[in-house]
């Protein structure tokens, strides 16, 4: 490893001036930062019995804790050091879980090599905004950014937890407030719903779970699927979607989700061949059931129709009336179009169910 000396710098967070120290700490002499937005999958899921083994633990699962272990055995050392804050690693505890098992594995004659990380120590007391300041300008803004759930996990602290208003974190994290307020519903919804219902199921990757998420927010953020879940629950439930989202009906947010559950849901045929499908077919076999049924919702003609029939039917003809008073223009453009759709009627040689319903009276 290289000879590191000591040296000391400033760090800035908002418009203060924190003295640091870089110095190198015996890697057994630190602990893990617990409320590290990282760690908090591992946080919900053993609450108050979590400790320092049990992180170090979950954090060896990672598959990136793995690589980063390879990477620094093959650089001799960190490139980039720690942050400590009293004896806890409130900024690189992956790193630090790296360093423990390199050193665990290394010869006897080498182990030392390993004994000490470089850190660079917060010299004074920082309060909790601070502290999440600087995380957040590290991860956020910064070049290692958390995972989305991670991110939603930090908002969401800063906001119930440390009592910062709204508008002032969107500042921080460069989002609008509603956009927050959809990643908190997302961000509660799977840590008090769905991941609780993982530790029931064995082999499951569980940072590939929080990945998912981006499905959670999709949810949210749909207010057609909102709008369903509040008029019709018995169709869309929060416990539904965690059901469906657990036996992998639905596997994409920006398709299953954003695109197609909304108009599934609101076709019964389809709704009915998502739900009985096997997981894995759910989502095509019901969008074949709904193509069938609202052909606007896969046809692009079809579509186009109904929103020209939405469109007329929706016009005040009062306000176009005395529009169209002395304009020939206009009036030749009506014309125009009534006389297209009527043709076009006449060639689909379609038979009117109205003008039929008239002839059986009139021979009544």
């Amino acid at each position: 490893m290289p000879d590191l000396t000591d040296t000391s710098e400033n760090i800035v967070i908002g418009d203060r001036k924190i003295p640091t120290e870089i110095r190198e700490i015996d890697i057994f002499e630190l602990n893990y930062y617990p409320q590290n937005p990282r760690m908090n999958y591992v946080l919900s899921k053993y609450g108050d019995s979590l400790d320092q083994t049990k992180i170090e633990e979950n954090l060896w699962r990672l598959d990136s804790t793995k690589v980063l272990a390879d990477d620094i055995r093959k650089n001799g050392g960190l490139m980039e050091e720690v942050f400590v804050m009293g004896n806890q690693v409130i900024e690189g505890n992956r790193r630090l879980c790296a360093y423990r098992y390199i050193y665990r594995d290394s010869p006897a004659e080498q182990k030392e090599n390993w004994r000490k990380i470089r850190a660079k120590v917060i010299l004074s007391k920082i309060s909790d905004e601070d502290l999440f300041l600087l995380l957040g300008n590290l991860h956020i803004k910064g070049k290692a950014p958390w995972d989305p759930y991670e991110k939603a996990s930090y908002i969401y602290r800063m906001i119930n937890e440390n009592r910062m208003d709204i508008d002032y974190v969107a500042a921080i994290v460069g989002m609008t407030a509603s956009a927050i307020k959809i990643q908190l519903k997302a961000y509660e919804l799977m840590r008090d719903g769905y991941l609780p219902k993982l530790t029931e199921l064995a082999g499951l990757d569980e940072k590939e779970q929080l990945k998912k998420f981006s499905i959670f927010e999709e949810y949210f953020k749909s207010s057609e699927l909102q709008s369903i879940a509040r008029e019709n629950p018995e169709i869309l439930s929060n416990e539904k979607f965690i059901n469906w989202v657990l036996e992998e009906r639905i596997r994409s947010a920006a398709y299953d989700v954003k695109k197609d559950l909304a108009e599934i849901l609101k076709s019964k045929p389809a709704r009915k061949e998502f739900l009985q499908s096997t997981p894995e077919d759910a989502v095509q076999a019901a969008k074949e059931k709904l193509y069938a049924d609202r052909p606007e919702t896969g046809d692009s003609f079809f579509k186009k129709i109904d929103e020209i029939t939405e469109f007329i039917r929706n016009t005040k003809v009062l306000e176009i009336k005395e529009r169209i008073k002395g304009n020939p223009r206009m009036v030749s453009l009506i014309h125009k179009f009534h006389s297209e759709t009527e043709k076009f009627y006449r060639n689909l040689d379609i038979k009117d169910p109205n003008k039929e319903y008239i002839q059986r009276l009139r021979k009544k």
